[in-house]
């Protein structure tokens, strides 16, 4: 019995010690594929933004953001710290089409996207969110190859211009991509991957289309309206109208209404953006093509510098024909009095009430803008800022 009973404690050792080396395994398995147990609570992790593609998203301090010389068309690469080459590789960035047509959804952009790959990836798992309203959807792909690529994609709305910066970031798809090259143990494919879901489910969009402005406003721009001139639009923050005023202009009647504005550095930055916005009298009634390319377009043309005049006629939906100009001007009352020094400026003409070629009331906005990196900023302004144009009652 004594026998019998020392072999069944020495089983019972044996069973108990393997027990405890499978819990212990299994224990170091969770543990070593855990995020939280690794990492922490993604609320602790660094919080980074990229400004030009919208996002802000958050990462462990054992992982680098590197961000690129050329921050607009190149994403952000994460990377476990120190390391580079084929290990985990996240990426950050804008969506790039092969083809100019625009994606107007996140399927769009998915559609697109797997037509780059036909069959050379497998779709092991498909995920959808939804983040501050975006349809946000994550592919999780393995190659022939047993490498791994997980991307997820998100149309985002919102046009942003940010004055801080001189950032610039249209509506667009985002995608944020994860790469685990095919020596990835199996452990770190979990773990790599849940870090990067989590990631995922920290993104915050950093501006958001205005609830009340018209499609491609972005959020932080007020509204303007004005009844004698009989429209409105949308400004951005860092603009303010100067002036709003009947006043006089050459060939014109004394009751056009003249509006003016700048930014709001105009007194320190004598290079600063200056808009001039004239609506001829509402009681007439004239064509783009006759007064208003006689008394504004033509006389753009003949003073823009050989080369530089971008023209182009089109229809602004609700509002008529227009003509819309770019192109560099020689530089009035240069304080270096250089006689060829030279300054950008836009024009845009147009008809308001009736489709083109049908008469209406007049309206000729002129800017001057800045040179250097701010002047495709301001563009960007002028060009969203006239999307959201629109007639009030009194300009019928």
């Amino acid at each position: 019995m004594r026998n019998i009973d020392q072999k069944l404690k020495i089983l019972f050792a044996i069973v108990a010690t393997g027990l405890l080396l499978i819990v212990g395994v299994l224990i170091y398995q969770s543990s070593s594929s855990s995020v939280r147990m690794q990492y922490g609570d993604v609320d602790s992790w660094t919080r980074h933004t990229s400004s030009v593609n919208n996002l802000a998203f958050r990462v462990p301090e054992e992982f680098e953001v590197i961000v690129p010389a050329d921050f607009e068309n190149v994403p952000f690469s994460i990377v476990k710290a120190g390391e580079r080459g084929e290990s985990v590789l996240m990426q950050v960035g804008t969506f790039r089409l092969e083809t100019p047509a625009p994606l107007t959804s996140t399927e769009a952009a998915i559609a697109d996207y797997e037509r780059r790959f036909p069959g050379t990836r497998e779709t092991l798992d498909r995920i959808e969110r939804d983040i501050n309203g975006r349809r946000v959807i994550t592919l999780v792909q393995e190659e022939a190859n047993g490498r791994i690529v997980v991307d997820t994609f998100a149309y985002d709305p919102a046009v942003m211009v940010a004055p801080s910066n001189l950032q610039i970031a249209n509506a667009e798809v985002r995608e944020i991509s994860l790469q685990l090259p095919a020596t990835t143990s199996a452990k770190d494919r979990r773990l790599y991957t849940n870090v990067y879901l989590d990631m995922i489910e920290s993104l915050e969009f950093l501006h958001e289309p205005s609830p009340d402005a018209p499609q491609g406003v972005p959020s932080g721009w007020s509204y303007v309206e004005d009844a004698e001139a009989g429209i409105s639009f949308w400004l951005p923050p860092d603009w303010e109208l100067t002036g709003s005023v009947p006043a006089s202009f050459p060939g014109t009647d004394p009751a056009t209404q003249v509006l003016t504005f700048a930014t709001k550095d105009v007194e320190t930055n004598n290079n600063a953006a200056q808009q001039i916005i004239r609506a001829l009298p509402a009681g007439q009634s004239i064509l783009l093509a006759g007064f208003m390319t006689e008394a504004f377009v033509q006389p753009f043309r003949d003073a823009a510098i050989a080369g530089t005049l971008a023209d182009e006629t089109l229809t602004m939906p609700g509002i008529g024909g227009a003509v819309s100009l770019e192109a560099r001007h020689l530089r009035e009352n240069t304080a270096e009095n250089i006689p060829d020094a030279t300054e950008p400026k836009t024009l845009l003409v147009f008809v308001g009430g009736a489709d083109t070629p049908q008469p209406g009331r007049g309206y000729v906005f002129e800017t001057t803008l800045p040179d250097g990196k701010a002047n495709e900023l301001r563009l960007t302004q002028l060009r969203s800022m006239t999307q959201s144009l629109r007639l009030i009652e009194s300009a019928q």
